[in-house]
């Protein structure tokens, strides 16, 4: 008979039976996973690294002498992705874009450096956040949810999370009621009747090791979580190593395919990196350009049919093709073909006089 699966539900009965009072309507998200009460750790920002040997190098190139060589600087930063295009303006209010100015001189070309940078700190800063100072289960958790994991599917609600990160919130174990109760729930979940459950609390109250006793239910529950969360960390990281390599074969299979009907290499290349390729976003090229496609009504006509039913498509569309070929043809046809002549009454030529039969 195969074991019942685990459930952080069953790591928490034994300590802490309130905590499985579930709220599934609440949406578990690492927003909301802050204990109540519990003044939230602020997060230190990682500064951006100190700039290598390779940009001090490139920094002493970034105050040119002439203003042509100012502007030919900025088009290198933003050709190699350093900066991005912004709008400049003057004092009289005129708009340029940076790649349009070819006389930038120097101080406008600082003012943009810092503006740059400024905006490359801000970004870095939203992006990354430092884990120096926070807790190995907060490290567990968030990482759960940066792998793609679903907490309310792993811990089964956001009390249960709040649970995993402050086990022993609100319980002092220190007092022998609070050890009492974990006690004799510990042997209830262990199957032992109410009268035995009572009977065995008491012998170890007399023997004075009910604390003791209690400090190793805690321990095991401890490490029990620990390692169930361990596991579900463990099945990301499958999970998405098995995704990898489906992606790598299918990128290798479509590749392949595609050689076989297009001969220009980079036709294959295109269609492969739409296929294949993960935007900023984290999602392929080409769902981006299905979602924009979809955004038109005009457009969207043609592939949904296309998708819904791709063999009559094909064939209304050939033979759509087909007519307005044959409409082009007809028009080329009526413009080269020569006017109607009107039949003239042409002389008799004298000693060709044939008599018609009457």
């Amino acid at each position: 008979m195969a074991e019942p699966t685990l459930t952080f539900d069953d790591i928490l009965r034994d300590i802490n039976p309130e905590a499985l009072e579930k709220d599934k309507t609440e949406e578990v998200t690492i927003d909301n996973m802050v204990i109540e009460g519990e003044e939230p750790k602020e997060i230190e920002v990682e500064k951006p690294k100190a700039p290598t040997e390779e940009v001090a190098v490139e920094e002493k190139v970034e105050k040119p002498k002439s203003d042509t060589s100012y502007s030919r600087v900025a088009k290198t930063f933003l050709e190699k992705g350093k900066w991005q295009d912004v709008l400049i303006e003057d004092a009289d209010g005129n708009q340029v874009e940076l790649s349009k100015i070819e006389d930038l001189d120097e101080e406008t070309f600082l003012q943009i450096q810092e503006d740059q940078e400024s905006e490359t700190r801000k970004k870095y800063e939203e992006k990354y956040l430092s884990v120096e100072n926070v807790d190995d289960r907060r490290k567990q958790v968030a990482d759960i949810v940066l792998k793609g994991g679903d907490l309310e599917e792993i811990f089964g609600s956001k009390k249960n999370v709040e649970s995993y990160l402050d086990p022993y919130k609100g319980i002092d174990l220190d007092d022998e009621q609070v050890q009492s109760n974990i006690y004799y729930n510990h042997l209830i979940n262990k199957g032992y009747s109410d009268k035995a459950a009572r009977f065995e609390l008491q012998e170890k109250k007399k023997e004075l090791i009910l604390d003791t006793e209690v400090n190793k239910i805690v321990e095991e529950t401890n490490k029990k979580a620990k390692e169930y969360v361990t596991l579900k960390q463990k099945e990301l990281e499958d999970q998405k190593t098995s995704s990898l390599e489906q992606e790598k074969e299918y990128k290798k299979n479509l590749s392949k395919s595609l050689k076989e009907r297009y001969k220009q290499e980079s036709t294959v290349k295109k269609y492969v990196d739409l296929a294949t390729k993960r935007t900023e976003d984290g999602e392929f090229a080409i769902d981006s350009l299905y979602n924009e496609i979809m955004q038109n009504p005009e457009e969207a006509i043609d592939l949904i049919a296309f998708i819904s039913d791709k063999e009559n498509f094909l064939k209304e569309y050939k033979s759509k093709a087909k007519t307005e070929v044959t409409k082009d043809a007809l028009r080329s046809v009526r413009i080269l073909k020569p006017k109607d002549k009107i039949p003239q009454k042409q002389d008799k030529e004298e000693g060709f006089d044939i008599p018609m039969a009457e």
